[in-house]
């Protein structure tokens, strides 16, 4: 096993989040423009992209998403949906997700349960 330097970690940590974000940037705009042709089709077809995203991580169908912890399955689906607001200005959730009393959410402390809000 080697042993990596924890500032390499963090420098390879800062740029994966700053991939990721631009990628969720470029793909958002992307389908904006697409969503904002007057084409219902095109809204539509993207409305249902974003809908069996979000239904594929909630279901964890691939083995990329089965080894997600419940923190980083709520990432996703809130980056689904982060998507979602920004390409077709709807903040709902699809059908295929629910906010339920005692959900669980991104912000749940493990170590300290009962502040959990």
């Amino acid at each position: 096993m080697t042993r990596t330097d924890p500032a390499a970690l963090e420098d390879k940590i800062d740029r994966l989040a700053a991939e990721t974000l631009a990628l969720r940037a470029i793909l958002s705009h992307i389908l904006a423009e697409l969503g904002a042709i007057a084409n219902p089709d095109i809204a539509a077809a993207i409305q249902r992209g974003l809908a069996e995203a979000e239904r594929a991580l909630s279901a964890r169908e691939s083995g990329e998403t089965a080894r997600l912890t419940p923190a980083g399955l709520a990432t996703a689906l809130s980056a689904v949906q982060s998507v979602r607001k920004t390409a077709l200005g709807s903040a709902t959730p699809s059908d295929g997700l629910r906010e339920e009393p005692a959900a669980f959410h991104a912000e749940s402390n493990d170590r300290w349960p009962e502040d959990d809000y």
